[in-house]
């Protein structure tokens, strides 16, 4: 998992080409937030992970929420 997570989090696209391809590539983009909710995401909060693209951007949006609040 935290394999995966590495290379959402670079921004990796997983070739559609197969099955195990749609399945990673579903898993990395639209199906992102079900599948972190299925296996529990253990540490991160629900608005973290409810996007592939929120999860790669989670620094920046804790810097901005952290420097509207200060």
């Amino acid at each position: 998992m935290d394999r995966f997570l590495a290379e959402v989090d670079s921004g990796r696209r997983f070739p559609a080409d197969n099955l195990i391809g749609d399945i990673l590539d579903y898993a990395s983009a639209e199906g992102f937030g079900a599948v972190m909710r299925q296996i529990g995401a253990a540490g991160l909060n629900d608005a973290v992970v409810a996007t592939a693209r929120r999860f790669r951007e989670r620094y920046l949006l804790a810097a901005l929420d952290a420097l509207g609040r200060g």
